[in-house]
C-alpha cells in the first residue's frame, strides 16, 4: 500500500512540474498538495 502511495505522490509531484514548466495551471495546485499531505 506504501509502495503505491509513494509512486502516487511522486505521480502528482512530476504532474505538477510539468504544469509549470508549460505554465499550464489548468491543475489545480492547492488539491494536488492537500492530497500530498494525506
Amino acid at each position: 500500500v506504501s509502495q503505491i502511495s509513494e509512486e502516487t505522490k511522486a505521480d502528482k509531484i512530476n504532474k505538477i512540474k510539468t504544469s509549470l514548466e508549460n505554465n499550464d495551471y489548468k491543475i489545480d495546485v492547492k488539491e494536488i498538495v492537500r492530497n500530498l499531505l494525506k
